[in-house]
């Protein structure tokens, strides 16, 4: 008896384990406003004030049954107007970040493009970049990407529901930001759809915790 109570919660794990990833990695450029704060960054700079705009090409992808038929380095997406929102000024030894997020309703939606066709569109929820310290000029950065709406050709943006269990939630992860001037930086990264874990998970994960409190009794 014991055994099968091992057996049905191992196959609950198993179970629950989330939907497998699928990654694009891309490149891409980032503008900042010309409008600095007071707020201190890095080497005597100041965090700017917002950040009008940004776009990226995608460059390869693991995952997608879409870019079977599709290209995929032309795919490419556009956001932009997020002002800074929270900020932590880094020291000489502390870590500090800014947190850029929709803050003046002058929206901007996150836009997604294959071949120049309008395929998704959505809200940027957030974009942080962090530095290790004061001296720290190799900033990284996250944000988080909700898809809420189908181009003319829903392929895309329904496989991005499918993987993600409906949310439409995409994840950022940003490498680097290379000034190419002022208030421009260039960027890589991967953008990755949040996989949402199995429905049956719940079920079984419940039957097997059942059976253990029975066999308790």
């Amino acid at each position: 008896m014991t055994n099968r109570i091992f057996s049905l919660t191992s196959i609950a794990l198993v179970t629950a384990s989330p939907l497998t990833a699928v990654v694009i990695n891309w490149s891409g450029t980032t503008t900042n406003s010309d409008t600095t704060s007071s707020l201190a960054w890095v080497q005597g700079s100041h965090m700017f004030e917002s950040l009008d705009n940004g776009n990226a090409t995608a460059t390869s992808q693991v995952g997608f049954s879409y870019f079977d038929t599709h290209d995929i380095t032309q795919l490419t997406w556009t956001f932009g107007d997020l002002e800074l929102t929270n900020h932590l000024s880094p020291g000489a030894s502390s870590a500090g970040f800014e947190y850029y997020s929709e803050a003046d309703n002058d929206v901007t939606d996150f836009k997604m493009f294959q071949n120049g066709a309008l395929v998704a569109s959505g809200d940027v929820l957030y974009l942080r970049t962090d530095v290790a310290n004061s001296s720290d000029t190799s900033a990284t950065g996250t944000a988080e990407v909700t898809l809420t709406t189908a181009g003319a050709d829903s392929t895309f943006f329904d496989e991005v529901m499918t993987l993600s269990g409906g949310t439409g939630t995409l994840s950022v992860e940003i490498g680097n930001f290379d000034p190419v001037s002022y208030g421009e930086f260039d960027s890589s990264g991967t953008l990755t759809v949040v996989p949402e874990p199995r429905a049956t998970a719940l079920f079984v994960g419940l039957f097997a915790l059942a059976l253990i409190q029975r066999r308790q009794r």
